[in-house]
Order: structure tokens, then sequence, then C-alpha cells
């Protein structure tokens, strides 16, 4: 851990800057540290990049920092978080006053999808709905950070993929707060239909005929909290029966097909070995294990 004084950055010397070279085995891991550090940033501090191998955690502690990710510009309030992808022009600073905030520059193979499922929709500030579990999770990190070898790693790769599951339901809280929780309740309508009605041959219209806003707008809200499209989730609901009916009963693929929603024999074949990399029929006989 490094003690940062004035050298190359406009913040106090309290501030902490931890740096970090994980090797390619920790590469391979879900989740690792490159950089982190809890700055306490002068009013004239800075950081402007063209593109950064990593994804970068923003938290304000105290004051208020303004992030600019490509296009999209968002103020990290006290309390409030984001994450960035770096291989994108980039830029953050403090934003009227000092700015006290904690950062981690990550990397992994999972890094990405977390990502790309926290934001759907673009990025945005998200308002931490647990400040002190989120504050411990960093320093925590912040403390691992230091060490080494494997069990470390592993550690933190947990650390940080607990830090992502925060902001998830952090991101979720407020989106609720913002609509009264109906985004939420037309949600679990849809997908209570679609329990019940996977068998039938319906369509996404069918799913958003008594949703009071746009198929489309609709298709994104669901994508935010279930993490894919009704059409997929449809799918997949149709996939796990079949393979209730392929363990556990004789019936053709065609008999199972129809019995699940399916146009017919051919588009359920596709589609089963689309989610799962077998056809039907392997998947019976390996399940049987004969």
């Amino acid at each position: 851990m490094i003690k940062m004084g004035k050298y190359n950055e406009n913040i106090d010397d309290k501030s902490v800057w931890i740096t970090a070279t994980p090797t390619q085995n920790v590469l391979e891991l879900p989740f690792c540290v490159k950089e982190a550090g809890h700055f306490y940033a002068k009013p004239d501090y800075e950081v402007s990049r063209r593109e950064y191998d990593s994804y970068l955690f923003l938290y304000t502690i105290k004051g208020r920092g303004r992030v600019v990710s490509n296009d999209t510009r968002m103020e990290l309030d006290s309390g409030c978080a984001a994450v960035i992808d770096c291989h994108n022009s980039h830029r953050y600073f403090a934003h009227g006053g000092e700015w006290e905030f904690v950062w981690i520059h990550m990397s992994g193979k999972s890094v990405k999808m977390f990502f790309d499922m926290l934001y759907p929709n673009g990025v945005c500030s998200i308002t931490v709905s647990d400040a002190e579990r989120l504050r411990e999770n960093a320093e925590d990190i912040l403390e691992k950070a230091n060490g080494n070898g494997v069990m470390n790693a592993l550690n933190i790769s947990s650390e940080l993929h607990r830090l992502f599951c925060i902001l998830f339901d952090s991101s979720y809280k407020n989106e609720r707060e913002k609509n009264n929780g109906l985004h939420s309740q037309y949600v679990e309508s849809a997908v209570e239909m679609i329990h019940k009605r996977y068998c039938d041959p319906i369509a996404i219209d069918d799913i958003t005929e008594n949703v009071p806003m746009s198929k489309y707008h609709f298709i994104r809200v669901f994508k935010r909290i279930m993490g894919t499209t009704p059409y997929n989730y449809l799918t997949n609901c149709r996939i796990n029966n079949a393979k209730v009916y392929l363990r556990s009963t004789n019936l053709t693929v065609g008999e199972i097909s129809a019995l699940c929603g399916f146009q017919d024999a051919s588009n359920f074949i596709v589609q089963f070995k689309k989610h799962t990399s077998q056809k039907p029929l392997q998947y019976r006989h390996d399940f049987a294990g004969v």
C-alpha cells in the first residue's frame, strides 16, 4: 500500500493507491484487481484517457465527481457509484470542490458480462441503497489487493462479485422507486403468464397485452430485471419443461415438442441444441447414463 503525495496527482497525502500486476492465471478468474485506491482529491483533480484495458468502479464518499464515458455524462454525488468501460474514451474529475472517492480498476473473464447486465440501457450513476455494506466491501478489496497467492486472488474475485451484486440490488431499488414498483409488477405478471401458458403458441404481443407501456420499452425493462428478453425467457421455460419430459417419460421428441409449445419437432430440436449444446435425445441418453 502506497501513501501518495502530490507527485503527478492532485490528491491529498493521505490518499491510498494500490497497484497490482495479475498473473495470467489470475486474469482467468471471473474478477481481479489491476489497480485501486481511496483518494482525497483536490478541486482541480482530473483524469482523462482515450482508453485503458479495464473496467473502472467509482464510488463517492464525500463531495462530488463528474464522469464522462463516451457521450454519457453523469454526476457522482455522495453515496453514488458507477462502473465505466475504460476501453472507450473516458474522463472523470472533481466537480465543485474536493472529492473523496474509492476506485477499482478491474479485469477478469466475467467483468464484461456483469457490466452489460448492470447497464443494458447505458451507463448511469447508481444511488447505493446500503452504503455501509458497499464501503466495507470496497475496503476489504483494497486490503486484499496488497496480498499474494491463489487464495487471496480467489477471495478478491469473490469480493468483486459481491460488489456487483450490491450494485445490481441498488440499481433495481432505484428503478422501483422511480416507477413506484410498477415495472417490477408488470415483469412479475409476465413471468407468471409465461409459466402458466408456455405450452401455448404465445408471442410477445400476448405477453405485453395488458402492460401499459410500449412493447419495446417493456422488453428493455424485462431484460433489465430478468437478465434476458421475454422471448428468451419463454424459450428457456419451454426447454426446462422439455428436460423434465425427456428425463421422466418415454414420449417422443414430437410429442414433447407439442406439449412444450414449440412450433414443430424441428424447431424444438434446433432451440434445444442452441440452448443446451445437445440434441434432445442426446440429453435423454446422457441423463440416463446408458
